[in-house]
């Protein structure tokens, strides 16, 4: 999806899809992580920060660079995709990037000479939705959660990003708030916020969101005076931005 951010301190989350033809595997969900476990352990025992952990969707390794990889496990038969969680559930990461790929040129603004903003404008927006959560991200929504919320209530703008991601937190608050559901946009019928703790890291995500709001409320508030547009956006997002020097 190209949509990975950076975070300052370092602690990079990266998602892997492991896919495998089901009768490579055990049968059990438990059983399919814990396979990925042991290989994990026995090909480089000594190069982690931290004990691999089998999770319930995944298995995470955390690696002495700083990052950590999540290891999804999926199983592939009769041409039908499951992913190993709690249950083997029906899913397909292709899938799930073909449909951000599509709506990324179907609702940006498309580019045009003299233009204000560069193309793909909703694959930013979504940098800066998932950036947002630079803090302690455990608390918050996981990224593909954020980047469906992100394409329900995107807002598009040719004259700046800015205008744009003000628009979709503000559209983004209002829906958490109205307690809406995140479908998944490929798996027909299934919530990505099904369980109380999905629910709970949304709902702290739309709070995070009304504090970044509240910064930038004089900016697109229609109050007709001037202020200092990059203090509120540094003071909206909790970072120093880079300022031109004057000439």
């Amino acid at each position: 999806m190209s949509t990975l951010t950076q975070r300052d301190d370092g602690e990079q989350d990266i998602d892997v899809a492991l896919v495998f033809n089901a009768a490579d595997i055990p049968g059990r969900p438990a059983d399919a992580r814990a396979r990925v476990h042991e290989a994990v352990l026995a090909a480089a025992p000594e190069g982690f920060r931290r004990a691999p952990e089998r999770r319930t969707n995944a298995v995470t390794v955390w690696y002495s660079g700083g990052f950590h990889i999540d290891f999804a496990v999926y199983r592939i038969s009769d041409r039908k995709m499951e992913h190993a969680g709690a249950s083997w559930e029906p899913a397909n990461p292709a899938a799930s990037v073909d449909w951000f790929v599509r709506e990324n040129r179907r609702l940006s603004p498309r580019w045009q000479p003299n233009a204000l903003v560069a193309d793909g404008q909703l694959r930013r927006i979504v940098r800066f939705m998932k950036y947002l959560r630079h803090g302690d991200q455990n608390i918050y929504p996981g990224g593909y959660v954020i980047t469906a919320l992100a394409c329900r209530n995107y807002v598009p703008s040719a004259n700046g990003d800015d205008i744009a991601l003000a628009r979709t937190l503000a559209r983004a608050t209002q829906e958490i708030a109205r307690g809406s559901d995140v479908p998944d946009p490929v798996v027909r019928g299934r919530s990505l916020v099904a369980r109380q703790k999905d629910v709970d890291r949304l709902l702290r995500y739309g709070g995070l969101l009304s504090q970044v709001l509240e910064p930038l409320r004089p900016l697109y508030g229609g109050r007709g005076r001037r202020i200092d547009a990059v203090g509120a956006w540094e003071r909206a997002i909790g970072c120093e931005l880079h300022r031109p020097r004057a000439t």
